[in-house]
C-alpha cells in the first residue's frame, strides 16, 4: 500500500469497466497504483466508489475489503 488511505474507510464500492474519455484515457488504483485503462496489459474491470472517482483492483479489494470495511453494491 502507498499509504493509509482514511478516506477509503467504509467505502461502498460498485462493479465498473473503465471507459476512457476526452479528458482522462487511464485511473489508477487507489491501494497499489495498477493503471486502469483500455490499452494492452492495463486493467479494465474493476471496483469504484459510487462517486466514480476511485478505483481499486480486485486484488485489493480482497486483501483491503475487511481492514477498509468496504462492500460492494450490485
Amino acid at each position: 500500500m502507498l499509504k493509509y488511505q482514511y478516506y477509503m474507510i467504509g467505502q461502498k464500492l460498485k462493479p465498473s469497466r473503465f471507459e476512457p474519455t476526452e479528458s482522462k484515457d487511464h485511473e489508477h488504483c487507489v491501494m497499489c497504483g495498477a493503471t486502469f485503462s483500455s490499452y494492452d496489459g492495463d486493467l479494465r474491470d474493476g471496483l469504484v466508489t459510487l462517486d466514480g472517482i476511485n478505483w481499486v483492483c480486485l486484488k485489493c479489494y480482497e486483501y483491503y475489503k475487511d481492514e477498509y470495511g468496504w462492500s460492494i453494491l450490485r
